[in-house]
Parts: C-alpha cells; sequence; structure tokens
C-alpha cells in the first residue's frame, strides 16, 4: 500500500490521463453527431493527440530534468493543446474579449499564445528557484485526474442511445409493383437547396414576393407548392424521412440527440424508395454533403471535425493554412454534375444537395462571391439569408432548365430540407413554424398532379408521385412535424 502511495506521489500520471480524458470526450461527442467519421479516424486522431501530448512533455523533462516538474510545466500547454477552442470559446464570453476579436479578429490568437507562453515561462521560473518537490501537489493532480478520467469512462460507456428505425413500414420492395409505361422507366431527380424556405413565409417574414419563381415552374408544366414542410427541422431526419416515405421514431430532440447520425446517412442511401425501384434496374447517383469524395471541397471536415476543439486546428488553419471548403466550387461541380447525369445509363435516382441558401452566405443576390467571415457566418442574419436566397433562385432554374433540355421525361423534384430557423423577432410559435417551411415544387411527365396538396408535407413527397405516376395505392400519411432542434441548438447550427 505504502509503495502504490508513494507511486501517485512521485509519477506524474495526470501527464498520461489528460489526452486519455480528451479523447474519450471528444470520441464521444462525435459519437453522434459526424457520420463521416470511420474508425480510421479515429485512430489517426487518438495517435496524434497522444503523440503530441508525449512530446510536449517530453520537452518540459528536458527542461526541468525532474519528472514531477515536468509534468506540472506540462500541465498548461496540455490543457490548451487539447482544449484550446473550449479555452477560447470561453474567452470570447467575455465583453472585453469580445471587443478584441470584432476590432482584431484572427489576431487574437496570438494574444491569447503570448499570454500562455508568458504564463509558461513564469511557471517554469518558479519551478527551477523553487526548492519544494511538490510530491503533494503531484500526488493531487494525479487524483484530480483520475477522477476526471474515470467520469470520462463511465459517459463512454453508457452513452445513451436512441436506436431510429421507420415508423411506417407500408411501402417495401416485396409489396410495391410500379406500373411499366410505354416509355419506359423515368429517371428521378431529387435535388435538395438546404433551408430553402416557401414563398408563403418569404411573404410573411421577408415581405418577399418570390412569385417570379413559382411562375417559371408553373409555365414549365411543374406543380408548385405556395405552404409545403418538412416533417423535421435538420437535414438528416428531413431527408431521410422523405427518401423513406415514413417518419421517424424520434418524438423530440432529446431523442434526435441520442440518435447515430451515420444510421440516417444509411436511411437516405438504402432508402425504401431506392429499394422499390432497384426492382426496375434503377441505380442510386448522389452528389450530396454527405458524400465527401464526391464533393472535393468538402474532403477536409473530417479532420477537422475530430480536431476542432484542439490546437491542432489552429495550427492547420492559422499556421500552414487548411484549405477551407470551396462552396463557391462545391455547388458548382455539383450543378455542372446534374446537368451532366443524363449521360448516366439508366433509369437512376439522382439524389443532389445543395449547401444553399443556408449559411454560410457567400453570395449576395447578383452572385458577387462574399468573403468576408463576419458575414458569411452570421447564421441570424435574415437579410443575408435572403439576399443568398434571391441568388439561390438562379441555380434552382439553371438545374430545372438543363434537366428539362436533356432529360424531358424525368421526374424531378426540388425541395428545401427545413427553413430559416434562425427568426428572433417574431413569436416563438412563428419561429417553430418557419422551421419547418420549405421550398416544394414537382414535375411529372404526365402532369398528373390531383390530390396534390398546397401544405404537402414531405414525407408524402413519393407517396403522391407515385401514386399518380406508377399507379401505386399507398395511403397518404397524417402531417405531423417533430422539432429535432431545442431552441439552443436551433440558434447554432
Amino acid at each position: 500500500m505504502k509503495k502504490l502511495y508513494s507511486l501517485f506521489l512521485d509519477i506524474p500520471w495526470f501527464v498520461f490521463l489528460i489526452p486519455f480524458i480528451f479523447i474519450l470526450n471528444e470520441l464521444r461527442f462525435v459519437f453522434f453527431e459526424y457520420s463521416t467519421t470511420t474508425t480510421y479516424d479515429k485512430i489517426v486522431f487518438a495517435v496524434i493527440i497522444l503523440l503530441s501530448d508525449l512530446i510536449i512533455f517530453a520537452l518540459c523533462w528536458l527542461l526541468t530534468k525532474n519528472k514531477i516538474k515536468a509534468g506540472i510545466l506540462s500541465l498548461l500547454p496540455l490543457l490548451c493543446f487539447n482544449y484550446y477552442f473550449d479555452i477560447y470559446n470561453e474567452l470570447i464570453k467575455l465583453n472585453i474579449v469580445a471587443e478584441i476579436f470584432i476590432s482584431i479578429q484572427t489576431k487574437i490568437h496570438w494574444i491569447i499564445l503570448l499570454i500562455i507562453a508568458f504564463l509558461e515561462a513564469a511557471i517554469y521560473l518558479l519551478l527551477r528557484k523553487a526548492k519544494m518537490t511538490f510530491r503533494y501537489f503531484n500526488f493531487y493532480l494525479n487524483i484530480i485526474f483520475i477522477i476526471f478520467f474515470s467520469i470520462e469512462v463511465y459517459k463512454y460507456f453508457v452513452i445513451q442511445k436512441h436506436h431510429v428505425v421507420l415508423v411506417n413500414t407500408d411501402i417495401s420492395a416485396e409489396k410495391t409493383e410500379l406500373k411499366k409505361l410505354a416509355k419506359g422507366f423515368p429517371n428521378i431527380y431529387f435535388i435538395i437547396f438546404d433551408s430553402y424556405t416557401n414563398n408563403q413565409s418569404l411573404k410573411k417574414y421577408w415581405n418577399y414576393d418570390n412569385s417570379s419563381l413559382k411562375r417559371y415552374f408553373t409555365d414549365k408544366g411543374f406543380w408548385f407548392s405556395e405552404k409545403s414542410h418538412s416533417a423535421y427541422t435538420a437535414t438528416e431526419y428531413s431527408v431521410s424521412s422523405t427518401l423513406n416515405s415514413s417518419y421517424l421514431n424520434i418524438k423530440n430532440h432529446d431523442e434526435a440527440d441520442h440518435s447515430k447520425k451515420y444510421d440516417l446517412i444509411n436511411f437516405i442511401r438504402n432508402s425504401e424508395i431506392l429499394n422499390i425501384l432497384k426492382k426496375y434496374n434503377y441505380h442510386f447517383i448522389e452528389y450530396s454533403i454527405f458524400k465527401h469524395k464526391s464533393i472535393p471541397g468538402l474532403q477536409n471536415f473530417v479532420f477537422e471535425n475530430l480536431f476542432f476543439r484542439s490546437f491542432v486546428y489552429l495550427m492547420q488553419e492559422k499556421l500552414f493554412g487548411v484549405v477551407n471548403p470551396d462552396y463557391w466550387k462545391t455547388n458548382d461541380d455539383i450543378k455542372n454534375s446534374i446537368e451532366q447525369v443524363h449521360k448516366e445509363k439508366g433509369p437512376f435516382l439522382l439524389y443532389a444537395h445543395f449547401s444553399m441558401p443556408h449559411a454560410p452566405y457567400i453570395y449576395d443576390s447578383t452572385g458577387n462571391k462574399i468573403t468576408d467571415i463576419k458575414i458569411s457566418y452570421d447564421c441570424m442574419n435574415k437579410y443575408y439569408y435572403l439576399s443568398q436566397l434571391k441568388y439561390t433562385n438562379k441555380f434552382v432554374m439553371e438545374v430545372a432548365g438543363r434537366i428539362l433540355e436533356h432529360d424531358k421525361n424525368s421526374i424531378i423534384i426540388i425541395q428545401g430540407d427545413h427553413g430559416f430557423r434562425f427568426l428572433t423577432d417574431e413569436k416563438p410559435s412563428d419561429s417553430n413554424d418557419e422551421a419547418f417551411s420549405i421550398l416544394n415544387t414537382i414535375y411529372i411527365p404526365n402532369s398528373n398532379y390531383a390530390g396534390f396538396p398546397d401544405t404537402m408535407n414531405a414525407v408524402n413527397t413519393f407517396r403522391y408521385v407515385f401514386n399518380n405516376y406508377f399507379k401505386t395505392n399507398f395511403r397518404i400519411l397524417e402531417n405531423k412535424r417533430t422539432n429535432v432542434l431545442d431552441p439552443v441548438e436551433t440558434i447554432n447550427k
């Protein structure tokens, strides 16, 4: 027992516990949040954090020639290395720091690093001159971080999971037969413009008349809704629900928080609608924010998602020049891909997903690029949103026009996945309604839009389309809506 006690007095175990606490904490966080984080990504992340922390301790040991003093000297840089942006975000909440940040922006990081360096130098001088052994302080740090580590291990292994399943199982490949038409089976385009609200909301909350977009589509033979809404207020839930023509077993934001995003992505890529179509030799084509390899501008997201709280991210972005996602190129790439996809051997179901008019706001109303991050990431600014929406209309019409030019016998569904979620001047009930409001316009070659309601819920999209075109007899689900984001999340996502 005495030997064990001595081990806690003489060895700075907390140096090794800090990286493990951070790794477990981060992996618990990404367990639900990031759909593209693979096991390989997690291993690379853990190795980089561990090696970096060991190098910090080794350098401190070289300076002090004493393992206890080296542990104490390494405490500040270890905490700052792993939790840099957690510390930064707390500092930025202070009014004086926020004011400094607004005036000097990214230079604030150099000021913070200078302060850390000054404190570290002071600690080094204190340790160097001190004749104390610091054994009991070392013991205290070991106990504190063992407690933190135990708490994190407990939290990680008792993660509350909500297994997502489809509520409505009346649609399946086994039960469904599609009527084959003389011209064969049409290609199906399912195109999402992220956070595009409906015309009724644009008139009510922005005093903007979007009737020109409606005229464009109705002149082309589309059905156009003024009042459609989604079943959910976040992308993965909304799109997976629509492509499966089913509600999810998620009743509130708490269940959504404990649902793995990766399961929802699987619902998109292996949807019931796709399974039905596969019986008729359809194949799936995806140009979306979830398929990073098809969108070069977003490939670095996985790496940044894991490290975004640590000093590694600052080194990437500020010192080594991380290439931020090129949203302009991404949107152009998706549009160009859709315009060329008619050359693919059909029939196919194409799912494409544009990241606009959702923030970041990278276009003004005329299409000029916005590079000022204070504007781009001012997510709650409804006027920047409207400006980008006006330019998004150009994309929407170009995409629809090119599809009709090359593939007039196709089915085209163009929708938003949720509305604008940051209204702050309206009543909570109005803000909630707006979060569900979506653009919704549909083209069917036979122009049979009988029964399509102006208030269509996106979950029923394929039920209406299949009933009217493929002569299925799917029942129409009652309208339901679930806000999967609580008020705080709605503001920050």
